[in-house]
């Protein structure tokens, strides 16, 4: 039998085509590998929470529906503003979702209280509210409100809101000083990105 010549670019180009797929099968392997890490993190950790302070039935009810598509928080609520302060100092949630026109006591006032209370001064306050107008949103933001969303809610912006005050509560901070300027800081960006709308 005749021996076969092989031309040598056309074993240089499958060398480098094999090179490259064992390289992008390292590169997916990897990223599987993470991926599948994350995921048993996730069921590890313990689920993160969310307290709501709405008094409208209707509100709260979309966003119980809202919350149980995320498996990784859960979700307290109140009726008013004494209850919230009282459910955010003995449970100490993640982050607080507060409407602010609430009976008795505004969402304002009740968030000043939590502010000024080393137990709860940390924890990322979000503004829901009926009241979208600029100015309405400023003052929200300039009373100390990590976040401020308007109703009706938009679910994508809600979701991402939530995802950003949730990473800004996982962050660890040495002092409640510098959560206080932190908080101070972020409603500075908040403000400085509703003037350049």
């Amino acid at each position: 039998m005749p021996a076969t010549k092989f031309d040598s670019t056309f074993l240089d180009r499958a060398a480098g085509t094999l090179e490259a797929e064992l390289t992008n099968a390292k590169s997916v392997a990897e990223k599987t590998n993470l991926a599948k890490s994350d995921f048993l993190s996730g069921l590890t950790r313990k689920p993160r929470t969310l307290l709501y302070v709405e008094d409208n039935l209707a509100n709260l009810q979309l966003i119980e529906h809202i919350i149980a598509r995320r498996s990784d928080i859960r979700l307290l609520s109140a009726r008013n503003g004494p209850i919230g302060i009282e459910l955010a100092r003995a449970w100490r949630p993640d982050v607080i979702l507060m409407d602010i026109n609430l009976p008795g006591m505004s969402g304002i006032r009740a968030m000043q209280i939590l502010r000024a209370d080393t137990a709860t001064a940390h924890i990322p306050v979000v503004a829901l509210s009926i009241n979208a107008m600029p100015r309405d949103i400023e003052r929200g933001l300039e009373a100390g409100f990590f976040r401020y969303l308007t109703k009706p809610i938009k679910v994508n912006e809600f979701m991402d809101t939530l995802d950003v005050a949730l990473k800004f509560a996982e962050q660890e901070v040495g002092q409640s000083g510098q959560v206080a300027s932190r908080l101070r800081s972020t409603g500075d960006q908040n403000r400085m990105s509703l003037m350049s709308r």
